[in-house]
């Protein structure tokens, strides 16, 4: 009773939403995406619950999309009910809207009777992101890879230009940290003498950047599917505090978690995405999901977020990665 009322018996913000889940139909719009890019083709399932045993007829869904309580599309289709279950009712088709800065909307969708009344109401907030800009030309880089399905990803989805001489490089990209072991001199000289370099899904165990000891392990209770961007590093200025949270996978189809390995370091490196370092018993400090590291004139970047599948769905972790290697 404590979460939807207070000792004197005044109602909690859960009180309502109890209320509403007993109603005994509902509507509900759901999607594994909340970001979309502009121009996008969005589809929105809608699901329509039912508890009492007899079907009724002739409802209709009602949908519309608004900004700032503005109407900008619309549309409706008939609804079956189920008796006493829930029945997906199909898909709302939406064009994302032509913006040029991150724009919040919010998707409205009410049943019907056969009388006009509203039966019930829900809202789903959506955020359309501007089309990507290309970054061929901006600058060099060199990919240190093991596996070629990222690289092949990676240089698809950025449009990137990458070059096979790698100590010519502007930023030199490393997914396979054997790779740095074995040109770790060359590598850490490039780097300050202002260099970038990109540390790609770091290994498990203690490893030396330069002359910077890190520890990488497992996270605990599972993998993540969340990190905190709220650091106060540079790249994160635009970033809302649940941007990196439940981001969808184009290959498994759904939400998949993005962070298994975190990394525990000194104070000379600057979080750029916090996580915490914990078990079932107790907490153990903070750790980082990404990081940056000064060695001269130049930057070290680790980044332990799964960025693969990743970059054609989720525009927040596109703008990342444009962060990583060209800011």
């Amino acid at each position: 009773m404590k979460t939807i009322m207070d000792v004197d018996r005044n109602p909690k913000k859960a009180f309502f939403t109890y209320r509403n889940a007993l109603k005994p139909t509902i509507v509900t719009t759901r999607s594994d995406r909340k970001h979309f890019y502009s121009g996008e083709q969005v589809k929105i399932e809608a699901w329509v619950s039912h508890d009492p045993a007899f079907r009724p007829e002739n409802y209709n869904l009602q949908y519309q999309l608004e900004k700032n309580g503005k109407v900008l599309q619309s549309g409706q289709s008939k609804v079956e009910v189920p008796p006493n279950s829930a029945k997906f009712q199909g898909y709302i088709p939406l064009n994302a809207p032509k913006v040029k800065e991150r724009t919040s909307y919010k998707l409205r969708s009410a049943i019907f009777n056969e009388d006009g009344e509203s039966i019930d109401q829900a809202t789903m907030d959506l955020e359309i992101f501007p089309t990507p800009e290309k970054t061929i030309g901006k600058k060099t880089i060199a990919i240190l890879s093991k596996e070629k399905e990222f690289s092949t990803y990676l240089k698809d989805n950025l449009e990137i230009e990458v070059i096979s001489q790698w100590k010519e490089a502007d930023v030199i990209w490393v997914d396979d940290f054997n790779q740095y072991e074995q040109n770790k001199e060359t590598l850490d000289s490039l780097v300050a003498s202002g260099k970038k370099m990109v540390l790609y899904q770091v290994p498990v165990g203690k490893q030396f950047i330069n002359n910077s000891e890190i520890t990488v392990q497992n996270t605990a209770m599972g993998s993540y599917y969340f990190a905190s961007p709220t650091t106060g590093h540079r790249y994160m200025e635009d970033v809302e505090p649940f941007d990196f949270k439940m981001w969808y996978d184009e290959e498994k189809g759904y939400i998949t978690p993005f962070l298994d390995k975190i990394v525990i370091t000194g104070e000379e490196w600057k979080p750029i995405l916090a996580t915490g370092n914990t078990n079932w018993e107790e907490g153990h400090g903070n750790a980082i999901a990404a990081g940056e590291l000064m060695i001269g004139k130049g930057t070290v970047l680790i980044c332990q977020i799964d960025l693969n599948n990743r970059l054609k769905t989720n525009p927040v972790a596109y703008d990342f990665i444009q962060k990583l290697i060209f800011d």
